[in-house]
Protein backbone atom coordinates (compact mmCIF):
# COMPACT_ATOMS: atom_id res chain seq x y z
CA UNK A 1 0.00 0.00 0.00
CA UNK A 2 2.55 2.22 0.96
CA UNK A 3 4.44 1.99 -2.66
CA UNK A 4 0.99 2.84 -4.36
CA UNK A 5 1.06 6.01 -2.40
CA UNK A 6 4.40 6.79 -2.70
CA UNK A 7 3.73 6.47 -6.80
CA UNK A 8 0.80 8.08 -6.47
CA UNK A 9 2.64 11.48 -4.94
CA UNK A 10 5.54 11.36 -7.28
CA UNK A 11 2.94 11.12 -10.24
CA UNK A 12 0.97 13.74 -9.27
CA UNK A 13 3.61 16.15 -8.34
CA UNK A 14 5.78 15.44 -11.96
CA UNK A 15 1.79 16.64 -13.43
CA UNK A 16 1.77 19.72 -11.60
CA UNK A 17 4.79 21.13 -11.49
CA UNK A 18 5.00 22.20 -15.03
CA UNK A 19 1.84 23.53 -14.95
CA UNK A 20 2.69 25.95 -12.01
CA UNK A 21 5.88 26.68 -13.42
CA UNK A 22 4.04 27.43 -16.71
CA UNK A 23 1.63 29.85 -14.90
CA UNK A 24 5.13 32.08 -13.38
CA UNK A 25 4.51 35.55 -13.70
CA UNK A 26 7.51 37.62 -15.82
CA UNK A 27 7.59 41.22 -14.98
CA UNK A 28 9.45 41.65 -17.96
CA UNK A 29 6.52 41.21 -19.66
CA UNK A 30 5.18 44.49 -18.35
CA UNK A 31 7.28 46.65 -19.88
CA UNK A 32 7.19 48.83 -23.55
CA UNK A 33 9.78 47.71 -25.87
CA UNK A 34 11.89 51.47 -24.42
CA UNK A 35 11.51 49.59 -21.07
CA UNK A 36 8.90 51.56 -19.74
CA UNK A 37 5.98 50.57 -17.75
CA UNK A 38 2.75 49.44 -20.05
CA UNK A 39 0.13 50.83 -18.50
CA UNK A 40 -2.25 49.98 -21.77
CA UNK A 41 -5.40 48.41 -20.92
CA UNK A 42 -9.29 48.54 -20.16
CA UNK A 43 -9.53 51.57 -17.61
CA UNK A 44 -13.17 52.46 -16.16
CA UNK A 45 -14.24 55.40 -14.11
CA UNK A 46 -15.96 52.93 -11.65
CA UNK A 47 -14.15 54.81 -8.57
CA UNK A 48 -14.45 57.96 -6.87
CA UNK A 49 -11.08 57.88 -5.34
CA UNK A 50 -9.64 61.22 -8.13
CA UNK A 51 -6.65 60.49 -9.97
CA UNK A 52 -5.38 63.74 -8.76
CA UNK A 53 -5.90 64.98 -5.32
CA UNK A 54 -8.39 68.15 -5.00
CA UNK A 55 -7.12 71.48 -4.70
CA UNK A 56 -9.03 71.85 -1.78
CA UNK A 57 -7.66 68.70 0.19
CA UNK A 58 -3.56 69.52 -1.36
CA UNK A 59 -2.80 70.15 2.41
CA UNK A 60 -4.58 67.10 3.81
CA UNK A 61 -2.55 63.63 4.73
CA UNK A 62 -6.12 62.27 5.46
CA UNK A 63 -10.03 62.72 5.64
CA UNK A 64 -11.73 61.68 8.92
CA UNK A 65 -15.12 60.15 8.58
CA UNK A 66 -17.29 63.08 8.10
CA UNK A 67 -14.85 64.44 5.52
CA UNK A 68 -15.01 61.58 3.73
CA UNK A 69 -18.44 61.07 3.48
CA UNK A 70 -18.51 64.69 2.26
CA UNK A 71 -16.19 64.30 -0.32
CA UNK A 72 -17.96 60.62 -1.66
CA UNK A 73 -21.43 62.40 -1.85
CA UNK A 74 -20.09 65.73 -3.89
CA UNK A 75 -18.35 63.58 -5.76
CA UNK A 76 -21.59 61.56 -6.39
CA UNK A 77 -23.03 64.34 -6.94
CA UNK A 78 -20.61 65.55 -9.57
CA UNK A 79 -20.17 62.27 -11.13
CA UNK A 80 -24.07 61.80 -11.57
CA UNK A 81 -24.96 65.62 -12.29
CA UNK A 82 -27.55 64.56 -15.22
CA UNK A 83 -29.07 61.72 -12.82
CA UNK A 84 -29.25 64.05 -9.67
CA UNK A 85 -32.48 65.43 -8.46
CA UNK A 86 -32.18 68.26 -6.37
CA UNK A 87 -34.89 68.03 -4.86
CA UNK A 88 -35.03 64.59 -3.54
CA UNK A 89 -31.10 64.67 -2.77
Amino acid sequence: MSYRHTLTAFILAAVITPGAHAQSFDPGSMKTPDGQPDISGTFTFRTLTPFQRPQALADKVALDTEEAAQFEASERIRLNRDLFDPESG
